[in-house]
């Protein structure tokens, strides 16, 4: 997670992504790991809002972390992500409560 902070204050993003990924993957209760994820992925969609693989990484994070309501709002918000060009976005809406 640490790792992950000094990467994404030097704005790399994916890299620091990718450690926030290792991060959750050893520990999937990791709140900072999934905390982290989301702020790399509001980076990478500030700078492409057409980043459909940061749309669904931020998705199933706010998952893990029970914000399903803030997950919902995402996937209502974003109707430029069709089926074709997000299609896990698309699946995630189907599975939440």
């Amino acid at each position: 997670v640490f790792k992950g902070r000094v990467l994404y204050y030097q704005h790399k993003y994916n890299d620091a992504l990718r450690c926030y990924e290792k991060a959750v993957n050893y520990d999937s209760k990791n709140e900072a790991g999934y905390s982290g994820k989301i702020q790399c992925c509001d980076k990478l969609i500030a700078l492409d809002g057409k980043n459909a693989d940061a749309l669904d990484i931020k998705i199933d994070a706010l998952i893990k972390l029970g914000k399903y309501g803030d997950a919902i709002e995402i996937c209502d918000k974003a109707p430029e992500f069709g089926l074709k060009s997000a299609p896990i976005a698309w699946n995630w809406r189907g599975q939440l409560p």
